[in-house]
């Protein structure tokens, strides 16, 4: 979770899932998740090239998250930042540089869900290397008429 921007959340990072209540229907030797890694060859390449973790993951001790990391995040508003579902997730990841505003940390427009940062945001100076996200590229584009 890396260079987002978070506004308004009830929860910012909710850390497990439905997954940790049905842990062997996704993970058993024929659970979901290990029928679909086995059907695309998690670890041969070219996955195990692209994801080399990924390649010995049922080769190790199952431990719940470890490697997530949240960094580099802008966040504004919440009730909870981190929500975790059961004690096993006490070391769900890694959590680094992210900034938290007491205010709104220089939206163009708020009030009218504009997002986009100025360019004299304090972002850019808490976290330095924050990329401007292209809010004008996401979303709904309109059909061409052929």
């Amino acid at each position: 979770i890396i260079n987002n921007i978070f506004v308004d959340n009830t929860k910012v990072l909710f850390v497990g899932s439905y997954i940790l209540n049905k842990r062997d229907w996704y993970l058993a030797e024929n659970g979901l998740f290990t029928y679909r890694l086995n059907h695309v060859g998690y670890n041969k390449p070219p996955y195990s090239t692209k994801y080399p973790k990924l390649a010995n993951y049922f080769d190790r001790e199952p431990e719940i998250c470890k490697d997530n990391l949240m960094k580099n995040n802008v966040v504004w508003g919440y009730d909870e930042y981190i929500m975790k579902l059961g004690k096993q997730l006490d070391n769900w990841g890694t959590e680094e540089n992210n900034f938290i505003a007491e205010e709104n940390p220089g939206f163009v427009d708020a009030e009218n869900l504009d997002f986009t940062l100025k360019d004299d945001s304090p972002v850019f100076s808490e976290i330095p290397g924050f990329k401007k996200i292209p809010f004008d590229k996401i979303g709904l584009k309109p059909k061409l008429k052929k």
